[in-house]
């Protein structure tokens, strides 16, 4: 049994009442695949074990599933629209299990956010009061008497609090008596099934059974118990190219802007301009993606800048309010690419690093393993030479990395690896291994931008995080000149951009406790730490060596996991890195 769960993975405990709990986390307890969409009574029977703890989820099963977290009330729809909408195409004969379906999906939902009116739970009493004889062990004793009363806080300004379906499964023997008593009169069997058969008994139950569910509300997320269910990712995970089919770049756009909006709490007519950047797509994706969110005549500007895309597109956007052109500018990234490494998709024109691949071609030689990782591992190899470090500091920076992404719910990858399993993973290029590498993945971040005026002006400033000191820079002569893999591969820029931050920001890097840097491959990693500051020029095998990178040391380097557990899509992984 697969479950899809909060973030932290843990084994599904049981509380005192005999709910299952997710470590008293809120979450969505829901069926995967088609082998789940059974009979009534066996889905009865299902329901029945997991709210009895019969099931267990290990964490690497966790591992496999997406998170999911509350969805915002604009994603509630009253089930029964849903199940009118579905009977116009639905077989007849599988009505009545249309029904059935329709409430332990549900009941699937047992500690998760359904929205439910007064008059559901008053028909609930009533078609209790129906079903149950004085001896019958759903008795009327059984159903909560206040149930109407907190039925009504569900729908009142404490609905973040209190909502959820974990109440109703208080009077669970009375819902599953219900639908006992359906199974009963209905008399479940293929052939009448087939038939289009019921006793009308059962048929005025099910009638009930509707009109109580089109009194409830629930996430369109879970409106596919027909078949497997979708997955559904409110909190901006990046995920493998492709996992979802129907994840198209505006509906990925559509979820990180609604939640960048909905947390700083800007609705999006107060954005003037939005700097969005991509690199895999035609033309005016920007457009497109945010139409879904809304069309305001503001101008939309795209960026195309490679593993810099996003942070271009942040850096635009700040560029706008601090030039005073804007007051409120919403940077944006995101990605949708393929599986495997990055490849040029114009073979036509003029590469846009052959100078950098010319200058690797005179100072190392060139592997038949994909380019970018031959550019990174050169790297790697050149500062072994100059300094004496090791692939074992290589891999233990991934070790590290690897580890850190264990505590980060929105990482691609939640795995944590010994240093022989990085170490001994497939080769991909020079010393890197492919436990040394960011995968590629799909994926969009959002953040809103604001002069100080407008935070002000709006009561922000609780939560307003202030962006002391940003810069960017471009390739130097030096990167073609010098004969230096370090060097083509970023580190005089990295170099010349950090001091100009401290010196603006007045501050030194001592001065820094958490770094979030581009460890698109761990050899990247390991040169960043002297371009910044970290450590001295040539010492980055003793700041690995000393834990100076992780908890307990001087600083911690990439707590979200990196782009090597966190994902890498390309246009969304600078804006990602506020967020992490």
């Amino acid at each position: 049994m697969r479950f899809i769960t909060t973030p932290t993975p843990s084994v599904l405990t049981q509380n005192k009442t005999g709910i299952i709990d997710f470590n008293s986390r809120r979450c969505y307890v829901m069926p995967l695949d088609r082998t789940h969409i059974l009979s009534p009574r066996s889905v009865r029977d299902l329901i029945r074990k997991m709210w009895m703890g019969y099931y267990t989820v290990d964490t690497q099963v966790v591992r496999e599933t997406m998170r999911v977290v509350e969805p915002p009330i604009e994603d509630y729809q009253p089930l029964g629209m849903y199940i009118t909408k579905s009977c116009a195409s639905y077989p007849t004969y599988k009505l009545e299990r249309l029904y059935i379906h329709a409430l332990t999906s549900l009941l699937f939902l047992s500690h998760s956010y359904v929205q439910l009116s007064p008059h559901f739970t008053s028909l609930l009493f009533q078609s209790h009061t129906a079903s149950c004889t004085h001896n019958s062990p759903h008795s009327l004793t059984s159903f909560p008497t206040d149930m109407k009363k907190r039925s009504v806080d569900l729908i009142g300004d404490e609905r973040e609090e209190k909502c959820g379906f974990g109440f109703l499964a208080e009077c669970r023997e009375i819902v599953f008596g219900f639908v006992e008593s359906i199974e009963e009169d209905i008399a479940i069997n293929d052939t009448l099934l087939m038939e289009g058969r019921a006793i009308a008994s059962g048929k005025r139950k099910m009638t009930m059974l509707f009109m109580l569910l089109t009194h409830a509300a629930f996430c369109t997320v879970c409106q596919y118990f027909q078949e497997p269910v979708k997955h559904y990712n409110r909190d901006l995970q990046f995920e493998k190219p492709g996992r979802r089919q129907d994840f198209s770049y505006p509906a990925m756009v559509k979820e990180a802007v609604g939640k960048a909006l909905k947390d700083a709490k800007v609705p999006y007519n107060k954005v003037e301009q939005a700097t969005v950047g991509y690199v895999y797509g035609d033309s005016t994706c920007g457009q497109r993606a945010l139409y879904e969110v809304g069309m305001t005549g503001i101008p939309i500007y795209n960026v195309n800048n490679n593993c810099s895309t996003g942070s271009t597109a942040l850096y635009m956007a700040r560029n706008l309010i601090q030039g005073g052109l804007a007051k409120c500018v919403l940077a944006l990234g995101f990605e949708k690419m393929e599986r495997g490494s990055l490849t040029s998709k114009y073979n036509d024109r003029e590469n846009p690093i052959e100078k950098h691949v010319m200058a690797l071609s005179e100072v190392a030689e060139l592997e038949a393993a994909p380019m970018a990782p031959q550019l990174f591992g050169n790297a790697g190899v050149e500062h072994m030479k100059k300094y004496g470090t090791t692939p074992l500091h290589l891999a233990k920076i991934a070790h590290k990395n690897h580890r850190h992404s264990t505590n980060n719910p929105y990482s691609q990858f939640q795995e944590e690896y010994s240093l022989d399993q990085i170490i001994n993973s497939p080769k991909v290029a020079g010393p890197l291994t492919k436990l040394q590498c960011c995968p590629t993945s799909d994926g969009a971040g959002a953040a809103v931008l604001a002069s100080e005026d407008f935070v002000i002006a709006h009561g922000l400033q609780d939560q307003a995080v202030e962006i002391v000191a940003m810069e960017m820079t471009t390739d130097f002569d030096s990167t073609f000149s010098d004969q230096s893999a370090m060097k083509i591969v970023g580190y005089d820029m990295t170099k010349a951009a950090a001091n100009r931050v401290f010196t603006t920001a007045g501050l030194a890097p001592r001065d820094v406790d958490v770094v979030e840097l581009h460890d698109c491959f761990s050899a990247n990693e390991l040169i960043t730490y002297e371009a910044l500051g970290l450590c001295g020029e040539g010492e980055a095998g003793h700041f690995i060596d000393s834990g100076n990178n992780t908890y307990g040391g001087k600083h911690v380097v990439n707590p979200s996991g990196g782009l090597i557990s966190k994902g890498h899509p390309l246009g969304a992984t600078g804006v990602g890195y506020p967020k992490a």
